[in-house]
């Protein structure tokens, strides 16, 4: 019903995206961002305390290793 705002963050905690959906990823699993044709390896996930429908995910860009 209610979408969660995502924030896609790098190691150094700066900011990369956000977006909002239903799915949580969890760590290990891969983000696909159209937009910027980009994958993205999440390494940590992080739920905040001060918003309840706000996850942080820390993320790491994967090399062209993932193209078709």
């Amino acid at each position: 019903m209610f979408k969660t705002k995502f924030i896609l963050l790098d190691e150094d905690w700066n900011e990369l995206y956000q977006y909002f959906s239903r799915v949580k990823p969890v760590e290990g699993e891969y983000i696909y961002i159209d937009k910027d044709k980009i994958y993205y390896k999440v390494l940590r996930v992080i739920h905040s305390i001060k918003e309840s429908r706000q996850i942080i995910l820390v993320v790491d860009k994967i090399k062209n290793e993932l193209k078709k």
